[in-house]
């Protein structure tokens, strides 16, 4: 079996606690819903928000995944100190539609405005607001100088914010996947502390992770299930979406 991730702290754990004997493939969060589809991979994590408009032939588990709380994140806001508007957006890093759907939930909640979205790969200009998702934002401790997006989003939220759920494109597969995770939660403190993830990052960033590992759960119950479905719903009610996914979530 092959199980395609993004990679960041939470994945690499995910996959490493998870010891499920599968090849491990390392994508961009972008293409791991289409790889899911095209059989590349036999399951991948995938960004909730992906699945709106484009949730045919998925099934998602309501059991996995990744679902952080507080001031944990994997994306950071940089504010452009010299521009007062916040109607443009740029995004870079490891960003997918998930990302871009959730900022311009997220500033029409908090700001009252929908920025236009401006996909960049310069990271390192102040041309602008942005917002960088993924590793790129521990090159030489950047992530200091952002402010934490997960927390902003369970602001918006008032909810566990699930960053990642598992999903197949057959429900058998998804069951092979979910029998074999098991009590996924027990093995990742042994990992977080002593497991291969930490040579990925600098000591700083692991002592951070292992700080707030307790506000990051794997392992989903019934309050992450709700959180999903109520954050699948937030692009309808916002108007950034014509409709609201109705996909399977498998248990």
């Amino acid at each position: 079996m092959t199980l395609a991730v993004p990679d960041n702290p939470f994945t690499r754990v995910f996959v490493e606690a998870g010891d499920l004997g599968a090849t491990k493939r390392s994508l961009p969060a972008s293409r791991l819903l289409g790889a899911v589809k095209s059989g590349e991979a036999d399951a991948a994590l995938v960004s909730p928000l992906d699945l709106v408009g484009d949730h045919e032939g998925v099934v998602v588990s309501g059991n996995y995944g990744v679902a952080i709380e507080a001031d944990v994140s994997n994306a950071y806001l940089y504010f452009d100190e010299n521009d007062d508007e916040l109607e443009r957006l740029r995004l870079g890093g490891d960003v997918s539609r998930h990302d871009a759907i959730l900022a311009t939930v997220v500033f029409r909640e908090l700001y009252g405005v929908a920025p236009s979205i401006v996909l960049t790969d310069d990271l390192d200009s102040n041309d602008g607001h942005l917002l960088i998702v993924g590793d790129a934002n521990y090159v030489n401790d950047r992530y200091l100088r952002g402010q934490n997006f997960g927390e902003t989003v369970n602001e918006t939220l008032s909810a566990p914010y699930v960053l990642h759920t598992l999903a197949a494109r057959e429900p058998e597969t998804l069951d092979l996947f979910h029998d074999r995770l098991g009590a996924l939660n027990e093995r990742v403190e042994t990992v977080a502390n002593e497991g291969d993830w930490r040579a990925h990052y600098p000591e700083a960033i692991v002592e951070d992770f292992l700080r707030d590992l307790s506000l990051v759960t794997f392992e989903f119950a019934e309050p992450h299930r709700e959180a999903l479905t109520a954050l699948a719903r937030l692009p309808f009610f916002h108007g950034v979406a014509d409709d609201i996914p109705d996909f399977q979530v498998r248990q």
